[in-house]
Parts: C-alpha cells; structure tokens; sequence
C-alpha cells in the first residue's frame, strides 16, 4: 500500500515511491504517443506551402504587414518573427506547421494590399481555403500547443484575415469571445510583473497581444451590437511601455498606445450604444459624445506631431487606419439621434456630429492602400463605409 507522509507518497518500507513516479512517467509519455495519432493531431495538407507565391512577392507581403496593419494591431514580434522567417522562407518544406499558419494568415492579411493585380488576384483565390486550413488547426480539440504564444498571435491574425477577406467577417465577434478566454487562460489578463521571472521583451510582447485583443473586442462588438467581452475590472495588465527592447526596430513606429488611451471611454461608448435596456437620455449621450471628441482630437494631434517630426513618420495607411478605429465610434454613438433630427431639431448636434465624422471617413477612400479594405472588406471595413454613406445622404436632404 501506499501512504500520504509529509506530502510525498511512499510505500510501507519508507523508500520514495521512485517507482511509482516512472510509472506515472512511461504513462505520459503512452499518452503522447497515443494523441499523436489522433485526428485532432492531423498534420497541415501536405505540400501545403506548394500553394505560397514566390519569395519575392512573400518579401513583399512581410514588409507590408510590417507598414500596416501591425502599427495597430500589434500581433507579430518583429525580431523573433524575421528570425524565424529568414530560417525558413527558403526551405519551408521542413518549418514548422504553427509557422506556416502564421505566414499564410499574414499573406492572406495583406494580399489584397499588393500594388500588382495579378498577385492579388492569385491571393484572393487562394485566400479562403487558407482561412479554413487556418480555422481546422486552430479549432482542434482544445491541446496545450495552441495555449501559447504563438497559438495566440495565429488566432488574432484569423480574425483580422477574415474581416479583410469577407469571410465569416460579421460573425467574428463570436470568435473574439473565444480568443479572450484563450488568452486569459494564458493569463494575458494578468500583468506580467505578478507571474514570475520574465525578460522585459517578453512582458513587452504578452501587454501588446492583450491590448490587441481587448481593440478587437472592442471593435467586432460594436459591429455586432453587443457588449464588449470584458471590461476594466476584469484585468490588471498594465498597457505597453512602448519601449524599445531589441536591437532591431519596428519598421514604422505603433499606434497602438493612442488606442489604449481611449480604450475605457470606447468600452462605455459601445455599451450605452448596444445596450437592450431603456434609451439612455441625450443629455449623456451628449456627455460621453464630447469625451469621445477630445479623445479623437487629442489623438490627431498626436500623428500629425509624430508624421511631421518622427524620423520614421507613419505612413498614410497607419495614420488612415488608426483614425477608422476611434471614429466610427462616435459616429454610431450619434447615429440614431442624427435620424431623428430630421423630424426633431433636438439632435440636430448629432446630425452636425455624424455628417462631420462621416466626410471624415469617406475621405479615407482617398488612400490607395487603405481604401482598398474599405471596398473589398468586410465587418468594420465594410460596415462603417455604409452607414457614412447614409449619413451624407440625411446631409444632402435636410
């Protein structure tokens, strides 16, 4: 028999239970053998880099991601990604099926973005399968390889893929409810000073995903009409430092910390916006429309000063990109006051609100680069073009 003394088994002679941890062991080990040929394991289509562009157009796409959306969205990390990259581009036939994933998502993110037609037409044909290639490894029965990292960098990447793809893009709130719980049990909503030993990179790059996810929460729950996932009270994860931690920089500086800033009052924004309850009354809309004002205004401020001095300005893309994200906000806080101006002079502030920001946002069609999201897109690339569209016409009429 074996007995509990001082917190350790052991047998009735006294002598460590030696025994029964390589029992314990060899049944891990049958364990791991076993799920390696379970379906939920089934490897990436063989030859699935086949289906990749050249290296040129590949170099390409990188640089692109690197320029664009990641000056928002901070997903990948720069040094650790080239590294990865440069060890694999030219041999892909041996990387690893997580990396492959991670760099189809990325093509499939900035394919559309390709100066050359005929590159991003291949991509678009090719693009759907990839995000249901993406999808079947990602969704495999929960498994401890995908609660990492890089298991969360693949996840927002699906989500960003499919709103600029149009696909399943007006249902990824649902999938941004899962990606939450996936990155809180990570315990991504925990700062990382409180979890033990962590370089400063590291810490860096777990604060950057969650705020990530926390914006594209946010956003898809605006889209939805539901409330954001979580809220203030349920994370203490400190925003990024923004400091540089590598010797290799960011190929354009992130925007990411005026999105941060904004992030509570956006939350409550969307929540007084969605809500199923009474109408709140125009006196807090009004309140919370003018926060939001000073936000946004502080914000533009903030690029201009970082496009004019900066040795490395962002791009027009970067600068079109992070204005889309804080804007919509207060258009669709004002929205359905601005309908009800035509019959009441009450809201005609909202009308004068909404017609404003929507010029501002039909205005984005003048980048190339980015206008091609807001015509070919899908969930807020779509959605917001529309309704700024609508809100000219209620300008022309009154």
């Amino acid at each position: 028999m074996l007995q509990f003394n001082d917190g350790i088994f052991q047998q009735d002679n006294k002598e460590p239970y030696g025994e029964v941890s390589r029992m314990m062991a060899e049944c891990k080990e049958l364990a791991k053998e076993i799920k390696k040929d379970s379906p939920n394991r089934r490897s990436l289509p063989a030859g699935l880099y086949r289906t990749f562009p050249t290296r040129q157009v590949i170099d390409e796409l990188v640089q692109l991601y690197f320029t664009t959306t990641e000056t928002c969205y901070p997903i990948l990390h720069y040094p650790t990604f080239m590294s990865e990259y440069l060890a694999c581009i030219d041999a892909l036939e041996g990387a690893k099926g997580s990396f492959l994933v991670e760099l189809l998502l990325l093509m499939s993110v900035t394919g559309m973005m390709h100066s050359d037609d005929d590159v991003r037409q291949e991509l678009g044909s090719k693009t759907p399968t990839w995000l249901h290639i993406s999808q079947t490894w990602l969704s495999a029965p929960m498994e401890k390889d995908r609660l990492t990292i890089k298991g969360i960098q693949v996840h927002c990447l699906l989500l960003l893929a499919r709103q600029v793809n149009r696909v399943g893009a007006d249902i990824v709130w649902i999938s941004a409810g899962s990606l939450i719980r996936m990155a809180m049990q990570m315990g991504l909503h925990q700062d990382p000073d409180h979890l033990g030993d962590m370089s400063t990179g590291q810490k860096e790059i777990r604060r950057q995903l969650w705020y990530t996810i926390l914006e594209m929460d946010v956003q898809a729950a605006l889209d939805s009409g539901m409330a954001p996932m979580i809220n203030h009270a349920d994370y203490n994860t400190h925003p990024p430092s923004g400091q540089k931690c590598d010797s290799i920089a960011q190929p354009h500086p992130s925007f990411q910390h005026l999105l941060v800033e904004s992030l509570p009052l956006r939350v409550r924004a969307v929540i007084v916006i969605n809500s199923l309850q009474q109408e709140p009354e125009y006196d807090q809309v009004l309140v919370l429309g003018n926060d939001l004002s000073l936000a946004f205004q502080k914000a533009a401020v903030a690029i201009e000063r970082e496009a004019s001095h900066s040795q490395k300005p962002p791009s027009q893309f970067t600068q079109s990109f992070c204005s889309h994200l804080l804007r919509r906000f207060l258009l669709c806080l004002h929205f359905m006051y601005a309908v009800k101006a035509q019959k009441n002079l009450l809201y005609a502030h909202s009308h004068k609100v909404c017609l404003d920001v929507a010029l501002d946002l039909i205005a984005l069609l003048n980048d190339r680069l980015y206008s091609r999201l807001l015509i070919k897109g899908g969930g807020m690339f779509r959605d917001i073009i529309t309704r700024g569209g609508t809100d000219d016409l209620f300008g022309v009429e009154l």
